[in-house]
């Protein structure tokens, strides 16, 4: 790989990881289009820069979470004051829900991944899901207009199922944070809650991803011919792209739909079957 490979696929990834188009989906099509071979663990390692920015840009709200969890664990193991604050148990709550609803996506993806890199990464897939997912997600924006709940308001089943609704990321051309967005929609959230909701608990997945690209590479399980200094290049241009997205993105969906992103999903679709066809 050379420099202008990793910075672009760096820029796909980052730029697509947050928005609902699917990030997997969009680095296969760019790799098709340059005709490039890059193996899927770079993908995964590229994700850690995408990681470091959801933890920047949420730090205040990861840090209550921490914080109030030790001081509700440390009151619960001294056993004596059990007048818990409303901080030490919104918060810690958050931070175990986030856990449980990426239990389910990060099992089915250890079990699952190889076998959906091997047979379904290409582009007939990523259309296919691409287009799918769309009519799922023009669904769920029209129950945003009764979809009202805020993150106060978050409890277990709903988490639960939107950690059940990221399962379906795994599939290229769906999308994780629309597949989760989709579920918060039609647990009940608004926009901007689903969308804040998908990047936390997606966190966790995003990370182990990472994690799995640099286990692949220490075992030999794949190789990847590129200098570290590359490697760091694409975790900066993942990182700073990623932030901005978030940022953006969290403000359009306070007052706007999600349908030009499920617009653009269709179009895009329909144009990789019209050249696989043609």
């Amino acid at each position: 790989m050379d420099i202008f490979q990793v910075i672009i696929l760096s820029l796909v990834e980052s730029l697509t990881e947050f928005i609902p188009v699917s990030s997997t989906g969009h680095l296969i099509l760019t790799q098709r289009l340059f005709n490039w071979d890059v193996p899927f663990a770079f993908d995964l390692i590229i994700q850690l820069g995408a990681f470091l920015a959801v933890v920047v840009y949420f730090f205040p709200l990861l840090k209550k979470i921490i914080i109030n969890l030790f001081k509700l664990i440390k009151k619960w193991l001294q056993k004596k004051d059990k007048e818990y604050q409303y901080d030490e148990i919104f918060y810690s709550k958050l931070g175990f829900l986030i856990l449980i609803a990426s239990i389910p996506s990060g099992i089915i993806g250890l079990i699952l991944s190889d076998s959906i890199e091997k047979y379904l990464q290409n582009e007939f897939f990523v259309a296919l899901f691409l287009l799918l997912f769309s009519f799922v997600m023009l669904f769920a924006d029209k129950k945003a207009a009764t979809s009202t709940k805020e993150l106060k308001q978050m409890d277990l089943k709903s988490m639960f199922k939107m950690g059940l609704w990221q399962i379906l990321s795994i599939l290229p051309g769906v999308s994780r944070s629309g597949s989760v967005i989709s579920g918060g929609l039609f647990e009940g959230f608004d926009r901007k809650t689903s969308a804040q909701l998908s990047f936390l608990i997606g966190l966790p997945i995003i990370f182990g991803g990472g994690l799995k690209g640099i286990y692949d590479i220490a075992k030999g399980n794949t190789t990847l011919d590129i200098p570290t200094s590359y490697i760091v290049i694409g975790l900066i241009v993942s990182f700073i792209t990623g932030f901005f997205v978030i940022k953006y993105l969290i403000k359009y969906l306070e007052k706007n739909s999600l349908k030009p992103f499920v617009w653009y999903r269709i179009i895009l679709a329909l144009l990789i079957f019209a050249i696989l066809l043609f």
